[in-house]
């Protein structure tokens, strides 16, 4: 066996199902990756995501709804196109909310160290 159909076979999303006829193999596509309502979830997933970021101060009631907005994108994500376009949509969305998150406090943070140093 080649390395580089060793390494096709490692990375590649195919399952096998057993039934009592054999082995069935089964692969997992991503469909909805052309489907118009998952990019409109996963949008609004995104936007609900990075709202934190953008808050001067963090208040609870805005927090509690951006999660409520993106609990209910990915529900919507779930319920329309399956679990592994949730899983999709939600994980970049919240890997996106976290780096904003991050970019906002890191440069809140030289903000605020700067304005110490020369005043």
């Amino acid at each position: 066996m080649a390395a580089s159909s060793f390494f096709f076979k490692a990375i590649s999303p195919i399952f096998v199902i057993k039934t009592h006829y054999g082995s069935i193999p089964f692969t997992m596509t991503m469909t909805f990756l052309s489907d118009t309502a998952w990019w409109i979830s996963a949008v609004t997933a995104l936007a609900a995501a990075s709202i934190p970021a953008f808050l001067k101060p963090l208040k609870a009631f805005y927090l509690l709804l951006a999660s409520a907005l993106w609990t209910a994108a990915v529900i919507r994500i779930a319920l329309m196109q399956g679990a592994l376009a949730a899983l999709a949509g939600g994980g970049v969305s919240l890997l996106w909310g976290m780096l904003l998150m991050l970019f906002s406090l890191l440069f809140s943070g030289l903000r605020q160290m700067s304005n110490r140093r020369y005043h």
